[in-house]
């Protein structure tokens, strides 16, 4: 994988952990090499939908943030604590990609934007979609084939 986001998440998971999650990458993509086209679809639009670590771990650490700040509001200062824990762990988990929580969430099977990219490229090309890449002729031919591929 490239450098970036997902390495970073990646490198302060577990090894096994990272592996049983490619592990059930590569078997669900053994799985739909035998499915319809309709299949694939399917599958590629629920990955759209799938939410990456990233996003899960920042909503839940906001909402904990601005809940803690309601609390403190209502009953007291105390709760300011809870505020500053998560605001620091929002910190720690943009600049290092590790916080509390985050080899539980990944042991739960949530996976990294790019690993899940990796999937639904995956499911693409056995869908076919890149096929037109490689058939065309000239190089621009090839360049607005890959475009429409990756759009598509």
């Amino acid at each position: 994988m490239a450098v970036g986001e997902a390495d970073r998440i990646r490198s302060h998971t577990p090894e096994a952990i990272n592996a049983e999650i490619d592990h059930c990458v590569a078997a669900r993509i053994e799985d739909f090499a035998t499915r319809s086209s309709a299949e694939i679809d399917a599958q590629i639009a629920r990955l759209d939908r799938t939410w990456g670590l990233d996003r899960v771990a920042v909503t839940f650490l906001s909402g904990v943030a601005l809940v803690c700040s309601a609390a403190a509001y209502r009953l007291g200062p105390a709760w300011l604590l809870g505020t500053g824990v998560a605001t620091l762990s929002l910190l720690r988990y943009a600049v290092s990609g590790s916080g509390p929580g985050l080899v539980r969430l990944r042991r739960m099977g949530l996976r990294t934007r790019r690993e899940i990219e990796c999937e639904r490229c995956a499911l693409k090309a056995l869908r076919g979609d890149f096929e037109l890449v490689t058939s065309a002729r000239s190089p621009i031919a090839q360049a607005g084939n890959a475009l429409q591929a990756a759009l598509r």
